[in-house]
């Protein structure tokens, strides 16, 4: 059965279509590509020089790189002004998503969220990240349901403009966590502490052969234990070695010694360490060698 020939012609003007749109398509693709292979000397510095700042700044640069995702995958939603003014959403949302990351980190911290090795956040910023997010989360939300909603009235053109404003202040909200952050040394200088400093608090089991003699338990002797406080370190190894010194160099240390042994007391023996039972442990975290 011979189909109709002006559904044919129909059918036949939507494939040339399809072909030149699609022609279209591939020349701009080689033509962008062209000119980013003859362009890359120039700006590959400059594309450098981003990458290291965005891999310095992980925190933020994730939920900026999601909100650009976001964008590149609505791009058919940009031909019209209202897919301009709905962007406001999504850059609240890159902004939500940092708040929150900080009010997370912020909790386990002590005073200051590290960003990266030498960059840190003060945790008071936290609650205030996460109250304007999410209001201004919200503020966008509204705007955008209003103006999709209302009429063509004034009032549509009010909402429009408000979303714009709307826009404008969640652009600049993603970005500014950005100037919140400061350099480890101008805090430690400001404040005359080392940041990397932790409080640790170590255990030193030890035996005392003397002790051990006198209460008749040298074939199953006692293990004792001296709990040192506020040993200030950057790390448990380093918390360790300085309980172990301090602990030796105090009387701490020192073997029992019975009253009528006086001899003994103006030379006293040192106890026996046992080092792979050192602990020591800082907040809920608890490490032994």
């Amino acid at each position: 059965m011979n189909e109709n020939p002006e559904v044919e012609r129909l059918s036949q003007l939507r494939r040339t279509v399809a072909f030149v749109v699609a022609k279209r398509y591939v020349l701009v693709g080689i033509i962008l590509l062209a000119a980013t292979a003859i362009s890359l000397p120039l700006i590959g510095p400059y594309l450098k020089k981003a990458a290291d700042i965005a891999r310095n700044n992980l925190p933020l640069s994730l939920p900026i790189l999601m909100v650009m995702i976001t964008i590149v995958v609505r791009l058919h939603e940009l031909v019209e002004a209202r897919g301009w003014l709905g962007l406001c959403n999504w850059f609240a949302s890159g902004f939500v998503t940092f708040a929150i990351w900080a009010m997370v980190s912020g909790a386990s911290a002590k005073q200051y969220i590290w960003i990266n090795e030498q960059k840190v956040l003060d945790k008071g910023y936290a609650i205030v990240l996460v109250v304007s997010a999410f209001g201004l989360m919200i503020a966008c939300s509204l705007a955008t349901v209003l103006a999709e909603r209302a009429g063509p009235n004034p009032h549509k053109r009010l909402w429009q403009v408000f979303q714009g404003l709307c826009l404008a202040v969640s652009l600049v909200a993603l970005f500014c966590p950005y100037y919140l952050f400061e350099a480890k040394a101008d805090v430690e200088a400001r404040t005359g502490q080392s940041l990397e400093l932790r409080s640790y608090t170590v255990a030193i089991a030890y035996r005392d052969a003397a002790f051990n003699q006198y209460l008749g338990r040298s074939r199953n002797p006692v293990q004792q234990c001296a709990i040192l406080r506020s040993i200030a370190a950057k790390s448990a190894r380093e918390a360790r070695a300085l309980a172990r010194t301090s602990f030796l160099e105090s009387e701490l240390s020192n073997q029992f010694v019975q009253v009528q042994d006086r001899a003994l007391a103006l030379a006293p023996q040192k106890v026996e360490l046992e080092d792979s039972w050192i602990v020591a442990q800082a907040g809920d975290e608890s490490q032994r060698d």
